[in-house]
């Protein structure tokens, strides 16, 4: 007779997680705006789990139109098995008629959300951090950079960070140029007014302390090239005294084999250094 193995039971319920699909966290004129939100396992039935865990919000880029929830999904539900909150949200897409800033009121709406919810999904509001990938790094930076909003750390992967640069720029693709067009309400203006308050890298204000910032880079992005981040990065470093690093992956496009076991671990260790 083969011998049984006997292991411990799991009280604490460690490492696992669970999942709240399809959030509804706002509806704007009508558009009801999701988050698929992960988190660890809480035991609910006894009432007595108090416990709170750090929240990272997660917005995919998109062209600022209607963001996929579920592409990073797997890499940033690693998370919630090591003792966080996170979600993947939706926010207004541009080209339906919703100019900048709806876009921003939205991400705002989904941390106003978590925050009024935080009981429901054991989140420690004290402890909140933004993952962003291209325009949905846009948007996490300009969150963090200017909005009164306690975030801890941010996460900008191959975003766009000089906007008026880019559209001068003869090779931008068409249809983030549309994007463009449609955030600045179907106008681009001499001073190119909206995009240059959508731009992080003219948000930057000499002295001021943002907070810790990942950012990272493709080499060979053909979308949004990586000078987008390379410059906004050396003149964070070099006019305030913000905590930043900058990741230079080599010869990686936009999206796709720019993700690696590498790079997601750099990441979610420099979460957990930060949150």
């Amino acid at each position: 007779m083969k011998n049984i193995i006997t292991i411990q039971n799991n009280p604490s319920l460690k490492g696992m997680a669970e999942v709240f699909p399809s959030v509804v966290f706002a509806s704007p004129n009508g558009v009801s705006l999701t988050a698929e939100v992960v988190m660890p396992w809480i035991d609910r039935e006894s009432g007595t789990d108090n416990r709170r865990f750090p929240f990272v919000l997660f917005i995919q880029g998109s062209g600022w139109t209607f963001p996929g929830v579920w592409y990073q999904l797997p890499q940033i539900s690693a998370l919630a098995a090591k003792g966080y909150v996170v979600a993947s949200i939706t926010h207004r897409n541009s080209l339906e008629g919703n100019p900048y800033p709806a876009c921003l009121e939205d991400v705002k709406s989904a941390i106003e959300f978590f925050k009024a919810h935080a009981e429901e999904y054991a989140i420690d509001t004290e402890h909140i951090g933004m993952w962003g990938t291209s325009s949905g790094a846009n948007l996490a930076l300009i969150i963090a950079m200017t909005e009164d909003i306690d975030v801890k750390f941010v996460v900008s992967c191959f975003a766009t960070t000089d906007m008026p640069e880019l559209y001068l720029d003869d090779n931008l693709d068409i249809n983030i140029r549309d994007a463009f067009i449609a955030l600045s309400d179907g106008n681009v203006d001499e001073n190119m007014t909206v995009l240059k308050k959508m731009s992080p890298y003219h948000l930057i204000k000499e002295g001021k302390i943002y907070p810790p910032m990942f950012i990272s880079h493709g080499t060979k992005d053909m979308l949004i090239p990586y000078r987008q981040s390379e410059k906004f990065y050396k003149r964070l470093t070099s006019c305030t005294d913000t905590e930043a690093v900058m990741v230079a992956v080599k010869d990686a496009p936009h999206e796709g084999a720019f993700f690696s076991e590498e790079l997601i671990g750099m990441i979610h260790k420099f979460i957990e250094e930060h949150i």
